[in-house]
């Protein structure tokens, strides 16, 4: 849908932003950075650390809850190991990968 509809931003939200969204905006951005280089990097791996863990930190001061988290690590642990091309096998992601993170 996404490619369909080319969209100038995204937004992941939920009713309170906490553990759903961050989850999903941690999940997209890994996969963003997944398909355009390697997500193994220090700073791109403390601003993954710091979607998923700092909504539910400052807003709740918990933390996230670990199920959403499990769930979006081993998402971006299988993309990370299928990427050598069986994700663009299954579809043509120019748009996901021209897509610009805005810091």
């Amino acid at each position: 849908a996404i490619e369909l509809i080319e969209p100038s931003s995204i937004s992941f939200v939920c009713k309170d932003g906490v553990d759903t969204s961050a989850a999903e905006q941690g999940a997209f951005f890994g996969f963003v950075k997944l398909l355009n280089e390697e997500l193994s990097d220090k700073p791109t791996l403390d601003f993954l650390r710091w979607l998923l863990y700092a909504p539910a930190l400052f807003v709740r001061e918990r933390a996230v809850d670990p199920e959403r988290l499990n769930r979006t690590l081993a998402l971006l642990e299988r993309a990370s190991e299928g990427r050598s091309g069986a994700i663009n096998d299954c579809f043509q992601p120019q748009i996901i990968k021209s897509f610009k993170i805005i810091l």
